[in-house]
Formats: structure tokens, C-alpha cells, sequence
């Protein structure tokens, strides 16, 4: 009877301490302002037994923004793997040149220099007839995502993407104060041509915004406001191909290599000889995507594995979709529906994107128990990447993928709470007009909520 009534009390005691936790959690919901007019989604589940600790909103369909990538790379990696490599090569057939493209997103203009350089000695000094782009083996033509905003077309964290990356498909522009009238002077030192209409003025703080208009042509930026001190920024170019091919022009004349013809798109044939490689192991793109968050490596990289998934001669999204679907299915016994996901792009700046926060804490649960991948080593732990600054006093026991676009913040992935339970969580908040930071703080404390070891 005596051992009852101890099995009775300690059971007592967790049922109030759930209800005590749940009552907890909702409190830093409800009673933040966040509430009254944005939308609040939580999924909290046990990693072991797949069980809800739990749920507000969780079967709601919300933008997930870059907490997207969390379930985009797993398919990406584990068709890719550590051995996949994309190569930038130069072939000679017959005097021409072939610059066979692989889509390389960490591709620089010094990268490619050497590669000229290299192919320059390959041929003895002489130079090519005819220089040709094969992109057979790259990406389809396809420069950016269903549901992009077009006003977000000057944000450096969206580049453009295709066969023809360079650069980061981004150029440099520069404000500074002219010497002799004071006022504000807009650079562009890069060969691919920017034009710009300054309504700069100079004053005592900066305040001022700049945007692009296809009412003068596609690569037109207006400057408008006050400068005060010298700026430098990042545009993302318009047309990547327009963009290489400048850079490649340029790099030629460096080295004294004369060309006057046009770049025709060939195929490289199959005799022509290798002159020159440069490679990039797509694993070194991995961390980049999901500790940094960059949209343009997750977007060629999600084409790239749907190439190879289904080998196709073209990466395109539509691939990497089909390699994205049947990975969860086949791979992770999930079920993903449209009731459950909407996928539009790999990097979730679609506005078109739509997820429920209880098939990602699903996912993230069945990841973690896919041992093909060690997938939670590959994300942030606290004060790191895009969680610099969040977590600091935690960093060993969290890892995680945060999400923010205007009006939009997610955090998802694993927490080790203090009874060393690992635990799967979703955080989405969303239609808010207020700043960031507060949605980022509201997941801080659902967060540390969770951590504390207040849902069992």
C-alpha cells in the first residue's frame, strides 16, 4: 500500500508539473504582444519516443523561411555525400577552347584567371580560335525561385543562380564623399556594367535606401537619401551569364590572351583535350548552408542532387523536388502531403513556401535516427553562424537552423535539456510588422523553456 501511494504521489507530481509547463509555455505566448495579431506555432517533441510534450498551432501551414534548408540539404547530402565535386575545367579540340561550367557556386574570378593561365601554358602561348561555354552538364536555365519578391532583387543574400556562378554573382558598389563638391559619388569598379541614378545628398547621418527600375533597363539602381560617411555594398547581379562573360573578357585581356569573337554554348567534344581544373568539394558548401545560411549554395546545390538523384544532363528544381519527396518517403518512412509541406524553392525565400511546425519536428526526429547522415553535427550550435550572440550560456546542448525574412522568424532543430533528454522543436512566428528581435526573443524563451526540463 505504501509503495502505491509512493508510485501515486511522484505521478501526481509530474501531471502537475506538465500542466504547471504547459500552462508556462502559453504564458510566454499569450501574454507576449506578438500574440495579439501575428501567429504562434510550436511543435516540442521527444527525439526517443516521438512523443508531443508540445503543440500550439502545429498543424497550421506557415512560411518557414530559411528553417526550409534544415529539410532541403538532408536529401542534398545524402545523394551528394563527401565525394561529389564540382569541377570548372578548360578543354582544347582543334585550337578551340571549351570552358566546360559545373554550376560551382564558390567560384571566383581569381579562380578562373588561374584556370586561363593554366590553359594558356596547356596551348604554348597560342591563342584560340574559338572559345565555347559548355553548360551541358550544369543547371537548366532557371535564375531564381517561384515566389521571390521582385523588390528584394538588390539584396546581396539573393544572387541570382545558374551554370554560370561567379563571384557569388554579387559586385561591389561604392559610396564616398567627393573631395572637392562634398557630395556623395556612387563607384562601380567591376567590369559588369551597372547604371546608376544618384539623388544622394550629403548630411549628418546616413538615412538613405537604394532600389532597382526596369522602367530605365534591367540593371538600372537609384540611390536616394543622405550619406555621411563612405559605403561599401553588395548588389546581386541580374544576368549571371552576361556577368561571367565580362569577368571572362577581362581575364583574357590580363593575360595577354587576344579573342574578338563571340562565346558560343557547345558541347565540348569527346577527343578534346583537358588543359585545365579547378574543383570545389560540394561538402565544403554543406556548413555554409546551414550554419550561414547561403541561399544561393543551398539553391544550385538542391538542383545538383536532383540531377544526380535521376540523372538528368541539367540540374533543375523540378529534379531536385522529385529527390527532395522521395528521400522523406522511401528513406525516412514520412508521408509528406500537401496538407503538410509546400515546396517552392530549396532556401525558403519563397513566399510560396508553406510547412506545419509538426511534419518539420517529424523530419527532425526521423533525421536524427537516420545514421547515414549524423545530420544535427551539421547545425549551428549556440553562438555560432546565424546564432552569433543567442545561446551563448547553452551552446553545448542546442543545435539548431534559424529562419527570418520581413515578417517571418523560425528556429528548428534539437535541444539536450538538463535531464539530457533530446528533444525535436519547431518555432514559427510570422505576419508581425514589429522588428525582429522581438519574434527572435519570444523563441529565446520558448527555447530556454524547453532546455530548463519543464516539458517531460
Amino acid at each position: 500500500m505504501t509503495k502505491f501511494i509512493k508510485v501515486f504521489f511522484i505521478f501526481s507530481l509530474f501531471l502537475l508539473g506538465s500542466n504547471y509547463v504547459l500552462a508556462n509555455i502559453n504564458n510566454i505566448i499569450e501574454n507576449n504582444y506578438l500574440f495579439k495579431t501575428s501567429t504562434v506555432a510550436v511543435s516540442v517533441k521527444d527525439v526517443n519516443t516521438e512523443a508531443t510534450l508540445y503543440k500550439y498551432n502545429c498543424e497550421k501551414l506557415l512560411h518557414p523561411a530559411s528553417t526550409l534548408k534544415l529539410l532541403t540539404m538532408a536529401p542534398v547530402i545524402d545523394t551528394l555525400g563527401d565525394n561529389y565535386i564540382f569541377k570548372t575545367e578548360v578543354f582544347i579540340d582543334n585550337n578551340n577552347w571549351y570552358i566546360k561550367l559545373s554550376g560551382d557556386p564558390l567560384l571566383t574570378s581569381d579562380n578562373l584567371n588561374s584556370i586561363i593561365k593554366q590553359t594558356k601554358k596547356f596551348a604554348n602561348g597560342k591563342n584560340p580560335n574559338k572559345i565555347y561555354i559548355d553548360t551541358s552538364n550544369a543547371l537548366d536555365e532557371k535564375t531564381s525561385g517561384t515566389g521571390w519578391m521582385n523588390d528584394d532583387n538588390i539584396n546581396w543574400f539573393m544572387p541570382t543562380f545558374s551554370s554560370y556562378n561567379l563571384d557569388g554573382n554579387c559586385v561591389k558598389v561604392n559610396i564616398i564623399i567627393d573631395e572637392i563638391s562634398k557630395q556623395p559619388k556612387i563607384t562601380c569598379n567591376d567590369v559588369y556594367n551597372i547604371n546608376f541614378i544618384n539623388n544622394l545628398t550629403s548630411d549628418l547621418k546616413d538615412d538613405f535606401n537604394y532600389y532597382r527600375s526596369n522602367l530605365y533597363s534591367d540593371d538600372f539602381i537609384i540611390f536616394e537619401g543622405s550619406i555621411k560617411n563612405p559605403k561599401s555594398i553588395t548588389v546581386p547581379v541580374l544576368n549571371p551569364k552576361r556577368h561571367f562573360i565580362a569577368k571572362l573578357d577581362n581575364i583574357l585581356k590580363k593575360n595577354n590572351i587576344s579573342y574578338y569573337n563571340n562565346y558560343e554554348i557547345k558541347k565540348t567534344p569527346n577527343n578534346a583535350k583537358l588543359a585545365a581544373c579547378y574543383e570545389t568539394p560540394a561538402e565544403k558548401l554543406y556548413p555554409m548552408v546551414l550554419k550561414n545560411s547561403n541561399n544561393m549554395l543551398s539553391e544550385t546545390l538542391f538542383k545538383i542532387a536532383g540531377k544526380e538523384k535521376l540523372k538528368t544532363k541539367k540540374g533543375s528544381f523540378e529534379d531536385g523536388k522529385i529527390a527532395f519527396y522521395d528521400f522523406y518517403i522511401n528513406k525516412l518512412n514520412l508521408n509528406p502531403n500537401y496538407r503538410q509541406i509546400k515546396l517552392e524553392d530549396a532556401s525558403g525565400l519563397s513566399r510560396n513556401n508553406l510547412v506545419t511546425v509538426d511534419f518539420m519536428t517529424d523530419a527532425i526526429i526521423k533525421l536524427e535516427k537516420y545514421k547515414n547522415l549524423n545530420y544535427r553535427n551539421y547545425l549551428t550550435r549556440g553562438n555560432q553562424g546565424t546564432l552569433t550572440n543567442r545561446f551563448i550560456d547553452i551552446r553545448d546542448n542546442i543545435w539548431a537552423k534559424t529562419g527570418t525574412l520581413d515578417g517571418i522568424s523560425a528556429l528548428a532543430g534539437y535541444i539536450l535539456d538538463e535531464n539530457n533528454n533530446l528533444i525535436a522543436f519547431t518555432i514559427m512566428i510570422q505576419n508581425y510588422t514589429e522588428n525582429n528581435k522581438d519574434a527572435k526573443k519570444l523563441e529565446d524563451e520558448i527555447v530556454y523553456a524547453i532546455y530548463r526540463g519543464e516539458i517531460n
